[in-house]
């Protein structure tokens, strides 16, 4: 069965949050989609080579920390983009068709603050622009 259905789960460092991973895996499993696993990093370089070595090593970081936690059953792919988060978020939407979810996998207050212009995080911000729900999981128990 093919999986037109993506999942997109966004970070903002390598501080890989299972609840989301683990959040994004079940719901990938119930409505049969792929799952993206998006780090919106800030980084500031003039060399073009240098970003994109990094961008590979923190791709590579990414799979084997997510494989480590869901395994190999789903169909996942990263992405890494590198500069103004905000602006290499919209830039990522531009790129890809829509999603079904939207799994914040960063600090879960950053995303829950007022939305608006009057809030705080990036994130926070432009929530009510997405598409798609925006689910921020919380952690209710202790993973493994």
């Amino acid at each position: 069965m093919q999986r037109n259905k993506i999942i997109v789960v966004i970070f903002e460092d390598l501080n890989i949050r299972e609840v989301a991973v683990h959040y994004a895996e079940v719901l990938a499993q119930r409505i049969n989609a792929q799952i993206i696993f998006l780090l919106l990093m800030e980084y500031n370089s003039d060399s073009k080579d240098e970003v994109e070595l990094l961008k590979q090593k923190y791709k590579d970081i990414i799979l084997k920390r997510i494989s480590e936690i869901i395994g190999n059953n789903i169909s996942v792919q990263a992405e890494v983009m590198v500069g103004n988060r905000r602006s290499e978020f919209y830039k990522f939407l531009a790129s890809h068709r829509s999603f079904h979810t939207a799994v914040w996998g960063g600090d879960e207050n950053a995303a829950m603050e007022k939305t608006g212009r009057s809030a705080g995080h990036w994130m926070a911000r432009i929530k009510d622009e997405l598409s798609c729900p925006l689910v921020i999981p919380k952690k209710k128990y202790k993973l493994r």
